[in-house]
């Protein structure tokens, strides 16, 4: 129910769940370094997201635009 993925009638283990977790944050956190790419990120795939994790994902958006986008946004450095 949580994503784990299912192979010839058998769950993957938690380890490798977990490996595949890790996976995906290391790729997003490498395409929200900038703000173009997370424009483009969040414009082809929030949707998406929003549905499958709903309240946990509105809790990244929060972190997103106070974390992120305020200090940029108050950056005098324009990269």
């Amino acid at each position: 129910m949580i994503g784990y993925q299912e192979k010839d009638g058998e769950i993957e283990s938690t380890e490798q769940f977990l490996k595949g977790i890790e996976s995906y944050m290391k790729f997003y956190g490498a395409l929200i370094q900038t703000e173009v790419a997370l424009d483009a990120f969040l414009q082809m795939a929030g949707f998406a997201l929003f549905r499958k994790y709903k309240s946990q994902f509105r809790k990244i958006l929060n972190i997103i635009h106070s974390d992120f986008l305020d200090p940029l946004k108050s950056s005098s450095d324009p990269s």
